[in-house]
């Protein structure tokens, strides 16, 4: 419970620091934010195969 309680005010303040920081320089355009995205995640791996269920 005590773990649960702590992310939740993790995401919260997270959220309130991005909301003041939109405020304050605007949002992100999309532009960057696909670019850090494509950054962030790296190199597409290949796909998985899929196991068979019975």
């Amino acid at each position: 419970m005590l773990h649960a309680l702590h992310r939740q005010l993790q995401h919260d303040r997270i959220g309130e620091l991005l909301a003041e920081m939109d405020a304050e320089s605007g949002p992100i355009p999309d532009e960057l934010m696909e670019e850090a995205r494509r950054l962030w995640r790296g190199p597409a791996a290949p796909p998985k195969p899929r196991r068979r269920t019975a």
